[in-house]
């Protein structure tokens, strides 16, 4: 079990080793890096000052000078850390053509033979539409109750971040394997069955995607790096298909 969750800790490791020594790979990999990028360079900046200035509007320093401070200083934290989950995500959409050429690239690297076709674009289209609302019925019956333990006294304090990693680790591993999925694993629920059943592998993996999201940085290589681990870590578990 230790075992398997190191591995799919030293995922992202091959990944980058592989982006970096396989050029037929790495190509594919250039646009989400850039789509990343912008967000994470731009937007996450831009939203932390827009949102700061209203705190300084509502707040006057001649009223409230160091009050005031503290409050931009706690908004702009947890504007970073909300924005970094948000833009991740808006980021997934945004390059989810240029993920599904990525993991097939690195399938076809690995296994040293072409892929069947990918599904139809409206067949995928409509796979994708009901993937995302089977991911936000999920969001709708897990995270209130995940944000309820802050009220619990005392111990809320350590179990509410302790539940939103492990939430954060396992929506963030299926989102970016999603790309090697669509290939081999069409329904939403047989996806979530493969990934509970290596539970130790894609908590590894989904902790290490977090961990990645909130390094400064380290971020703009969120999106092409998962993506490729995912796939990785599925091409090694079924090398056969």
């Amino acid at each position: 079990m230790f075992r398997e969750f190191l591995r799919g800790i030293g995922a992202s490791g091959r990944a980058m080793k592989l982006l970096v020594s396989a050029r037929s790979v790495r190509r594919y990999a250039m646009m989400p890096l850039l789509i990343n990028l912008l967000l994470f360079a731009i937007g996450v900046p831009l939203l932390v000052w827009l949102v700061i200035g209203q705190v300084g509007r509502l707040m006057p320093a001649a009223g409230f000078g160091p009050l005031r401070m503290l409050m931009q200083i706690v908004v702009a934290l947890a504007l970073v850390i909300g924005s970094v989950f948000a833009f991740t995500a808006i980021g997934g959409v945004i390059a989810a053509p240029f993920h599904s050429l990525l993991a097939r690239a690195v399938e076809e690297h690995l296994t040293g033979r072409p892929l069947r076709d990918d599904p139809g674009f409206v067949s995928g289209a409509f796979r994708s539409i009901i993937t995302a609302l089977g991911r936000l019925l999920l969001f709708a019956l897990l995270y209130p109750p995940i944000l309820a333990t802050a009220l619990i006294p005392v111990a809320g304090v350590v179990l509410q971040p302790l539940l939103t990693t492990l939430y954060g680790a396992f929506v963030l591993s299926l989102d970016f394997s999603d790309p090697v999925f669509e290939r081999h694993i069409p329904k939403l629920r047989d996806r979530m069955r493969y990934i509970g059943r290596r539970k130790p592998r894609y908590l590894g993996f989904g902790l290490v995607c977090v961990a990645i999201a909130l390094v400064p940085i380290l971020n703009f290589i969120l999106l092409p790096v998962s993506v490729t681990a995912a796939a990785i870590l599925f091409v090694e578990d079924n090398d056969g298909l």
